[in-house]
């Protein structure tokens, strides 16, 4: 998925299943996950070492939450702007026209009601950061129901082979001749990455 490209954004279930497809693997690695361990942390690394001693545990998770956290959102905005031409900016100044005119009553026929985000509470005010309020309490409890998830998928059979394909695909992709990590560059997490969820009093 490269900017400005005509791929369809995949469904949901399957950017969640990612252990169990390699191209789904590739696309969330390749896409999604620089934004969650850091762009130079991935870039340096993401060539010589495998997935999981890039991006521990809770990386894996919080990259998972914030995808189904806003994947609605995003999808509509992006049909809204190739449906009518117009840009990112005039899909928020129509989402906003949206909310004020529902707020007094008024005429939303030129306006664009965008779906929601769903893991944080709405308290929040203006844009960026101060647009949501906060985790909710059920993106906390998703988030640590994706911590577990991810735990009992890194120990399943055939993840090694998975990180390792993906490992050869991100040496080339950066220009590098070959595949081959070091021992310790393909060795599991070390004890400070199994670490419990972050919101331990959340059930």
């Amino acid at each position: 998925m490269e900017k400005g490209s005509e791929d369809e954004f995949p469904e949901l279930a399957d950017l969640q299943e990612m252990r169990g497809n390699e191209s789904m693997f590739r696309l969330v690695c390749d896409n999604f996950m620089p934004c969650v361990t850091g762009k130079p942390v991935w870039k340096n690394n993401s060539g010589k070492r495998l997935v999981s001693t890039v991006a521990t545990i809770a990386d894996e998770a919080f990259c998972l939450v914030a995808l189904e956290h806003g994947c609605d959102h995003w999808k509509d905005r992006c049909e809204w702007m190739k449906a009518t031409g117009k840009e990112e900016k005039e899909c928020d100044e129509a989402c906003k026209a949206q909310k004020k005119a529902k707020a007094v009553g008024g005429n939303t026929a030129d306006t664009h009601d965008c779906k929601e985000n769903k893991c944080t509470s709405k308290a929040g005010k203006g844009r960026g950061p101060n647009e949501d309020g906060g985790w909710s309490k059920d993106g906390k409890k998703r988030f640590n129901e994706l911590f577990r998830m991810v735990k009992a998928k890194r120990e399943e059979n055939g993840q090694s082979a998975l990180e390792k394909s993906h490992l050869v695909h991100r040496a080339m992709v950066l220009g590098k001749r070959t595949g081959k990590a070091t021992e310790t560059e393909t060795g599991g997490l070390s004890d400070e990455e199994e670490w419990a969820p972050l919101f331990g009093k959340v059930k």
